[in-house]
């Protein structure tokens, strides 16, 4: 049985929340045991994000800011609440932190690289613009969940929670993605429970594919340490891994969904 590690692909949501920013982003280099979270780079006090976008935005946003955010915050990100008409607000620190940003025009599940190209009430997350929730109802997508984005601590192997970094994870199933997630996408394993969740994708298929970027395996693929883009597959379907050269080997600690257990085509 081979020990896989799942490279660095936003698992958790915190890091992925400015797409091209370290730690979850395609650059980072980082490794995460598959399914568990990673380490973040949200500033630990507030500050301006990584790679922050100081552009318009877009014109899509209709929000304004004649609301008090909650207390102790500079806004609130679900209901949107304390900033400007034009503007989002966005998590931008792992104490939770809140600040406004540019409203961009890309919705639900469009590509993104960093704030300020989502519309209002959506952040960039894994490369895909995200919606704010506070529960599973607040959720545009069928069989969403509202989960809490994770960092893991300096020092620390311990994920934990971004206090109020609540978001939409669709549930897609990882062997065929578009269904949940949309067309030029991919699905992994955030937590180490079977919550799924949406990331961009590119096209490459082969080892040694995500080495420098970490969103450039195809959909339905995955990027495995060190730099692999490996196809998702169910343990049990062997045609998963047809014209693949391969075959469904398992991860050490088992990844598992609707009571089927998920590997990756390897060759």
């Amino acid at each position: 049985m081979r020990i896989f590690q799942v490279a660095a692909l936003c698992s958790l949501l915190v890091a992925c929340a400015e797409g091209t920013s370290t730690g979850f982003s395609p650059d980072s280099g980082r490794k995460a045991d598959a399914g568990k979270g990673d380490t973040s780079t949200l500033p630990e006090e507030e500050d301006t994000l990584p790679g922050e976008d100081t552009g318009t935005g877009g014109t899509k946003d209709t929000g304004s800011g004649s609301c008090t955010p909650t207390s102790g915050k500079v806004c609130d990100t679900f209901p949107q609440c304390g900033c400007a008409s034009g503007q989002n607000c966005n998590v931008s620190s792992t104490a939770g932190a809140t600040k406004c940003v540019p409203a961009g025009a890309k919705g639900t599940h469009e590509k993104c690289t960093g704030s300020g190209e989502c519309d209002k009430g959506l952040q960039c997350v894994a490369n895909l613009c995200v919606p704010f929730c506070k529960t599973d109802t607040d959720c545009p997508m069928a069989n969403a969940r509202c989960r809490t984005g994770q960092y893991t601590p300096t020092g620390s192997t311990t994920p934990a929670d971004v206090p109020g970094f609540d978001l939409c994870l669709a549930q897609c199933e990882p062997t065929s993605p578009a269904a949940a997630c949309g067309a030029g996408t991919t699905c992994f394993f955030p937590y180490s429970d079977d919550t799924t969740e949406c990331a961009a994708a590119g096209s490459s298929k082969s080892k040694g594919g995500c080495a420098s970027d970490t969103f450039a395996c195809a959909p339905g693929y995955i990027c495995i340490d060190p730099g692999d883009c490996l196809k998702w597959c169910r343990v049990g379907f062997a045609s998963d891994c047809t014209g693949t050269g391969g075959t469904c080997s398992t991860f050490t600690t088992p990844i598992m969904k609707g009571g089927v257990e998920y590997g990756v085509c390897y060759y």
